[in-house]
């Protein structure tokens, strides 16, 4: 649903609530200079920087460049573009030529990055205009959003909470109002993590489906770029840009692959759901429940036949030790730079590992994803909670308590709902579908069989419709 556009975007209060498409749209009829979209996305991130945190530089002077451009081109031959205008963010470790990319460590702080990835120089194609780089923990992993490279970045809802990681830099701007697009990655729901927390839509696409490349060879078999937006038309338009075969990533889709359109249709008439609160195994909180079974009666009153179902269980813990030790990330120049312990053990314990234990965890993961793929043979969508509970501390010592539950903040029971997607490579978003009692959000995570990106979407725009979620969070001004 677009939001009406001004004739001019002065006051900031309203750029904020305007989503990619309604924007494009302004832009490409003449409605609004490209420059004073840009200046008030600069503003915004401006204003939260002490708050939120969520950037490692701000790229003002070349957003304004393009800007500039795209202005000086009479709005008769401007080139159709989707995304003409639109201020997007990328996540750190994500390429943006000339501009840092430093895995959030002090082991990389002087790199710069040769070359946009394939991701961003979709993203330009399709208009937009790049305007900063978004924080993320170090090497992706702690569970926090920050470092002592970058600092802090803490989630609008609340201060005191984190936005999630691995993207939550991403999520953050995008929920405060700062962009209406930022790109994340998502290797083991590092995209879903912090759209649940922040409350707005994180697409993990089909593995493949979006090129990794080039850049950082971290997580190369199981990270997928994505988009984070505050409405499912935004991400649609945004997964659409970036999609496809890319011959820089040979085991994506074939050329000739398309995504097709978002349906309008409100019915979901003949779909067949799942729904699990668990899966079985999961820790998962009261207000998480009681919000799926709500959402499950409104899918259910779309038109959908819903079953409470989901795979038996299947142990992913053998596959993630080795798979995602494996493929941490690029050998650092030195491990003296790399400062969190748990990932500087996991770079030392990755010189042991053999490659036979290696192709022995490929083998499960591959029996692992054909198990989830015959499982949607009978299903179309499989509904859960995208995590367990709201937000915990932004900065968790040990343990944390949130919703009732406590766990340790550095082991998996809270995220473990969005472990299977990324093992078996399949499509899994994650929307706003309530909050808890202190108001925090919660995340729906729509998983479907590989391929079925839009079907996800398609339900996730059903509920968007019926019940829409906030635009922004209330951060303090």
């Amino acid at each position: 649903m677009s939001r009406r556009v001004p004739q001019t975007i002065g006051a900031l209060g309203e750029f904020r609530c305007l989503d990619a498409v309604a924007l494009s749209a302004a832009v490409a009829a003449g409605d609004v200079e490209v420059a004073a979209v840009i200046d008030a996305s600069l503003g915004e991130l401006t204003r939260i920087e002490d708050s939120v945190n969520p950037c490692t530089v701000v790229l003002a002077e070349e957003a304004r460049r393009v800007a500039a451009a795209i202005d000086g081109v009479p709005r008769p031959e401007r080139t159709a573009a989707p995304l003409l205008g639109v201020p997007v963010a990328i996540k750190d470790p994500i390429w943006v030529e000339g501009a840092a990319a430093t895995m959030g460590s002090r082991a990389f702080a002087d790199f710069v990055a040769p070359a946009d990835a394939a991701s961003v120089r979709r993203l330009r194609q399709a208009g937009a205009v790049v305007v900063a780089k978004t924080i993320s923990p170090e090497f992706g992993w702690p569970p926090y959003c920050g470092s002592t490279l970058h600092g802090l970045a803490r989630n609008p809802w609340n201060l005191e909470r984190t936005p999630g990681a691995s993207s939550g830099g991403s999520a953050a701007a995008v929920a405060a109002g700062a962009v209406p697009i930022a790109l994340g990655a998502d290797a083991l729901g590092s995209i879903r993590i912090p759209a649940a927390y922040c409350g707005v839509v994180g697409v993990k696409p089909t593995t493949g489906l979006v090129p990794t490349t080039p850049g950082f060879a971290n997580y190369r078999t199981t990270d997928a770029v994505g988009p984070l937006t505050r409405s499912v038309a935004d991400a649609a338009a945004a997964l659409r840009a970036i999609a496809g075969y890319d011959h820089g990533r040979p085991f994506g889709p074939p050329p000739s692959f398309e995504l097709g359109p978002l349906d309008d249709a409100t019915s979901l008439a003949g779909l067949r759901v799942a729904w699990s609160e668990d899966l079985g195994f999961a820790t998962v909180s009261e207000p998480a429940r009681e919000c799926l079974r709500e959402t499950v009666e409104l899918v259910r009153d779309l038109g959908a036949e819903v079953e409470r179902a989901h795979p038996d269980r299947l142990d992913h813990d053998p596959i993630v030790d080795v798979v995602y030790l494996a493929e941490l990330g690029p050998p650092p120049p030195s491990l003296d730079a790399v400062e969190h312990p748990t990932v500087r053990a996991m770079l030392e314990a990755r010189a042991g590992l053999s490659a036979a234990r290696l192709v022995d965890a490929e083998l499960a993961r591959d029996r692992y994803a054909a198990a989830w793929q015959a499982f949607f043979d009978d299903f179309d969508i499989l509904l859960t909670p995208t995590l367990g509970t709201a937000a915990f501390d932004a900065d968790p010592r040990g343990e944390v308590t949130v919703d009732g539950l406590t766990f340790h903040a550095d082991e998996s029971p809270w995220y473990e709902l969005a472990i299977p997607a990324s093992l078996a490579g399949q499509p899994a978003i994650s929307v706003p579908m309530g909050s808890d009692a202190e108001g925090l959000p919660l995340g729906l995570q729509i998983q479907g069989p590989r391929y079925a990106d839009m079907r996800c979407l398609r339900v996730a725009a059903a509920i968007e419709r019926v019940r829409p979620w906030p635009i922004l969070a209330p951060i303090p001004s």
